[in-house]
């Protein structure tokens, strides 16, 4: 009965014409409370959120984890299935709790599946971004992801071919890694969180982290089609101004003609 909020109890008096200085809830027992819920659900057609619906609902949660990764939006899908399903809503905390469950199980079996399919020279391939080699720019030496961590979007000549190789590399450890991605089919959105993660962890928090190579390879798929459409929309842009500059010197040059033979 503590759940009940002041506005809805005079949203209900309201509606029903009853006067709500009259109403005096700590009569409203307990086996009252239950009996009329009961009651009401049957009347709508709908189902008490029992263990049996508690394990449907469960199932519908580890299905939408795969689909997307944002409680939030695995909250509200989980409850439109319900609804859907002529099924009561539970409490917040029920739903979290099923929620948060099924994100771990999903982590995982991401897990499992790469701890029995990565084959050595994946792991190393993947080891190999923590190597740490010289930088000129800088001075010192710096971990091999943190060149294609950061990137630059620029039309300069210099800038494009430093792009150019980072996707020549990147592309190598995506196509060693390409049936472990199919193998894990994690949808777009979850590897957008791990590598988001990546970029803007420090490397050394990565590389102690026991999913580093989950994290890892979700990294590499996202920055190489990042990477990818990058240099595709530089190459357009490029193609653009291009074909804008020869159209103005072709401008340039009919004019000049049309000058000299007048």
């Amino acid at each position: 009965l503590n759940t009940f909020h002041e506005n809805d109890i005079a949203y209900v008096c309201r509606i029903l014409k009853v006067n709500k200085e009259k109403i005096d809830l700590s009569f409203y027992s307990s086996s009252s409370l239950a009996r009329h819920r009961d009651l009401i659900l049957s009347e709508l057609g709908f189902h008490k959120f029992t263990s049996k619906y508690k394990s449907l609902a469960t199932q519908e949660a580890n299905h939408l984890s795969t689909k997307q990764f944002s409680p939030g939006s695995i909250f509200r899908s989980l409850c439109d299935f319900i609804r859907s399903h002529s099924i009561e809503v539970p409490s917040y905390n029920a739903l979290a709790v099923i929620i948060t469950q099924a994100l771990r199980n999903l982590e995982k079996i991401l897990l499992q599946t790469i701890n029995t399919q990565l084959n050595q020279r994946q792991k190393t391939a993947l080891d190999g971004l923590f190597d740490k080699l010289p930088d000129e720019l800088l001075g010192r030496n710096t971990y091999r992801i943190s060149r294609y961590k950061t990137l630059q979007e620029l039309m300069k000549l210099s800038v494009i071919r430093e792009n150019m190789g980072k996707l020549k590399d990147l592309k190598v450890l995506y196509h060693l890694l390409a049936d472990m991605i199919v193998n894990l089919s994690i949808s777009e959105e979850l590897i957008e969180y791990y590598a988001n993660y990546v970029l803007s962890a420090h490397v050394f928090q990565v590389k102690q982290r026991a999913q580093k190579y989950l994290l890892l390879i979700c990294f590499v798929k996202y920055q190489y089609l990042y990477i990818n459409d990058m240099m595709i929309q530089t190459f357009m842009s490029t193609t653009q101004q291009t074909l804008r500059q020869a159209e103005t010197r072709k401008n340039e040059l009919l004019l000049q003609w049309q000058q000299d033979n007048q």
